[in-house]
C-alpha cells in the first residue's frame, strides 16, 4: 500500500494535483481484505490468480535482465554512495537486526528468517515503477545489479555470523 502511494508520489507523479487510483493500490487493499476476512474461492479463480502471478514473476525478470543488458560496464565503478548502500543493506542492517532481535528474546527460527529476508538483494518494484514514469533507472539498476551480485557472498558472511 505504502509503495503504491507514497512511492508512486515520490517518483514523480507528485507533480499531478490529483491522486489517481493505481491498479497496484487496489489489488494491495483487495489482498488485505481477502486475508483479513479469510475469504476462499472457487479453485478456476485461484488456479487463474496463481497462473497470473507465476507469468509477473517471468515478466518482473526479463524486464530487469533487460535493464541490466542496457548497463555498460562503468556500473562496476560506481561511486561510494552505492558501495555503502550494499554494504548497510547487505551486511550492517541484518547483522544488527539479528543481534537486536535476539536481545528480545525473540524465536530463534524468526531471528533468522528476518535477518536472511533483511540480507536479500534490492527488490525491482522501483526500477519497473521508474521505467513507467519515465525516471532515469540507471542508478537503480546500477544498486539492484550490484546487490544481486554480491548476494551469495553476503548471505554466506550473514549466515557465518547469525
Amino acid at each position: 500500500v505504502i509503495f503504491y502511494t507514497h512511492g508512486i508520489w515520490l517518483m514523480g507523479a507528485k507533480k499531478e494535483a490529483h491522486f489517481k487510483l493505481q491498479p497496484g493500490l487496489v489489488c494491495s487493499v483487495l489482498t488485505i481484505i481477502i486475508f483479513w476476512f479469510e475469504l476462499s474461492f472457487p479453485d478456476i479463480v485461484t488456479q487463474s490468480i496463481t497462473y497470473i502471478g507465476n507469468a509477473t514473476t517471468f515478466l518482473s525478470m526479463t524486464l530487469l535482465g533487460c535493464s541490466f543488458a542496457a548497463v555498460s560496464a562503468k556500473v562496476f565503478k560506481g561511486n561510494w554512495k552505492t558501495y555503502l548502500f550494499i554494504i548497510l543493506k547487505m551486511l550492517a542492517i541484518p547483522v544488527v537486526l539479528g543481534y537486536l532481535l535476539s536481545l528480545l528474546k525473540v524465536n530463534e527460527h524468526m531471528v533468522q528468517a528476518f535477518v536472511l529476508l533483511a540480507a536479500m538483494p534490492a527488490g525491482n518494484m522501483p526500477l519497473m515503477l521508474a521505467k513507467q514514469v519515465g525516471e532515469n533507472t540507471e542508478v537503480l539498476t546500477q544498486g539492484i545489479l550490484l546487490t544481486t551480485i554480491v548476494t551469495p557472498l553476503s548471505l554466506l558472511l550473514v549466515t557465518l555470523v547469525l
